[in-house]
């Protein structure tokens, strides 16, 4: 008798952990399910204002950003705010950015990809555009330059002012449903620049579960 009930016991057990393992497989294989109409992707809102006048977003002719660690760069154009995707495998994620200037450096070519500022005197190897416009100089971002025209063999470019910012975060998952499984979600800590000089940043909405491009973080830049 008692040999059946461990019998009967673990017949039990199996078929509970054989529907366990279903129900989670399904949850997982959801996520590529042809019937989930659900966006899956959780994006970071950065929003840019005028700190002369909180009340306005400023708008950018354009933002270089990379995330710390990576190799792509993106170029934003005329925009008051962007989308960033957090690391979901750390608590913390950088993003160094570079923000248009209006001041102008004024620039000699020495050869066909060395450029010398007659600014500064320091030398730039051209090592390739990002687009027609934004040269890639010494293979960094932050001695990335925009182009503006050639005058008299001397050529202009806009100043480009890096800093990078970093977030720090809390990372859940989130049952969305049967069909799409489940998404990370994020609740923000901190955020910051790390040299301080972009200007002031403030987290307005610390939650990111949505599509809805809620404005989490704001940034208040000087001088615009």
């Amino acid at each position: 008798m008692k040999v059946h009930r461990e019998k009967r016991t673990y017949q039990r057990f199996f078929c509970e952990a054989i529907v366990s393992l279903l129900f989670v497989s399904t949850l997982f294989s959801s996520c590529v399910n042809d019937h989930c109409n659900e966006n899956m992707y959780a994006p970071l809102n950065v929003a840019f204002y005028s700190e002369l006048d909180t009340s306005q977003q400023a708008g950018l002719a354009f933002l270089l950003v990379q995330g710390v660690g990576t190799d792509t760069i993106t170029l934003a154009s005329n925009l008051t705010n962007i989308n960033l995707t957090l690391d979901a495998n750390q608590s913390s994620s950088s993003f160094a950015m570079g923000f248009p200037l209006p001041e102008a450096d004024f620039c000699i070519q020495e050869s066909e990809n060395h450029f010398t500022s007659l600014i500064d005197g320091q030398t730039y190897t051209l090592k390739g555009k990002i687009n027609e416009d934004i040269y890639l100089f010494n293979n960094r971002l932050e001695d990335s330059k925009k182009f503006l025209s050639l005058d008299d063999s001397i050529f202009i470019f806009q100043k480009i002012k890096f800093d990078t910012l970093k977030i720090t975060y809390d990372r859940a998952i989130e049952f969305v449903s049967a069909e799409c499984g489940c998404m990370n979600t994020y609740t923000l800590k901190t955020a910051g620049f790390i040299h301080k000089g972009i200007g002031e940043t403030i987290i307005s909405n610390p939650l990111i579960n949505s599509q809805n491009n809620e404005k989490h973080i704001r940034v208040y830049l000087e001088n615009y």
